[in-house]
């Protein structure tokens, strides 16, 4: 294999990879995680996630929440 040929599959798998991580880091926004601690899982020394946190605010559902917290606190029950 040629250098050229190399580069062009190293580019290839770079791009690939690139689309999977888009993918992943879209389906967990559109799952509500916040982009605060995607920020962080990232890059821990990367913006600040506290100011992030506080110009998206938090989202309505509570999804860190266990199930069975969010129903007692709602008075539901299983």
């Amino acid at each position: 294999m040629t250098h050229d040929a190399r580069a062009d599959t190293s580019a290839a798998e770079r791009s690939a990879d690139a689309a999977a991580d888009s993918e992943t880091v879209m389906g967990l926004l559109a799952e509500h995680v916040p982009l605060a601690l995607l920020a962080d899982l990232a890059a821990p020394d990367g913006p600040v996630s506290q100011e992030i946190l506080e110009s998206e605010g938090l989202p309505a559902d509570a999804w860190w929440e266990a199930a069975d917290e969010v129903s007692s606190a709602h008075g539901g029950s299983d």
